[in-house]
């Protein structure tokens, strides 16, 4: 449910074999395997949608196929992304909140079209903003701040300076914040310190919540693919 009782559209096959491949994709790369890591295939595939958007030729054709868009023309792929946005992403102040957001940053000196710029902000809600990258620290406050407002406060100073570079034209950015009650809520007691591998060379004890389940039932991943495929 998105929001006050509002049902989320159900994923197509393609959202779903899009999110199996990203995951894959990211389960081999070693570097990304020794840290925590909490991404979003939904996210990402919402961020390089707006790339597609502003992309052409061979370029526009690798996004095509990668992100599974289909062979819609690209307005009717923006549209079906804003619609996306509209049901279900929603943010209320009670029950259960989505928001999912990309920033845009395009390096002072560089032009955009300006037909890319209306489609942004038309159907991915995003301006194209200007950053000057030769100042990677004020770069950094503008792109943090704008993480911390649209993670209501919960994302704070994610980004250093060492992430602007100078050979850099555009920098984009992709958040998800996810508000909801537990359908079943964690029991306080059951709180214990564990351990929170933060890198492959060092850990540290958190309080981790815990529950019990009883009489509970799973289905594999390779299961509901092979439903897809029937």
């Amino acid at each position: 449910m998105a929001s006050g009782g509002t049902l989320l559209t159900p994923p197509t096959p393609n959202q779903i074999l899009f999110a199996r491949n990203f995951l894959l994709a990211v389960n081999k790369n070693k570097e990304l395997q020794a840290q925590n890591l909490i991404i979003s295939p939904a996210g990402a595939r919402s961020a390089l949608t707006l790339v597609f958007m502003g992309a052409g030729g061979k370029t526009a054709d690798e996004l095509r196929s990668g992100l599974m868009l289909g062979p819609a023309k690209k307005i009717a792929i923006a549209k079906q992304h804003a619609e996306f946005i509209s049901n279900d992403c929603v943010c209320n102040e009670k029950g259960v909140s989505i928001r999912l957001a990309t920033g845009l940053y395009v390096r002072h000196d560089q032009d955009v079209h300006p037909e890319f710029v209306a489609q942004a902000e038309e159907f991915f809600n995003t301006q194209a903003n200007t950053l000057n990258f030769v100042d990677a620290v004020g770069s950094m406050h503008q792109v943090n701040s704008w993480l911390q407002r649209q993670t209501f406060n919960t994302v704070c100073n994610l980004l250093t300076a060492d992430a602007f570079s100078l050979e850099s034209k555009i920098f984009l950015v992709n958040t998800l914040y996810f508000r909801a009650r537990w359908a079943k809520s964690f029991s306080v007691q059951n709180t214990e310190l564990g351990d929170f591998t933060i890198s492959s060379a060092q850990k540290m004890q958190v309080p981790m919540m815990r529950q019990y389940c009883f009489n509970c039932t799973f289905r594999s991943a390779s299961s509901a693919l092979a439903s897809l495929r029937r």
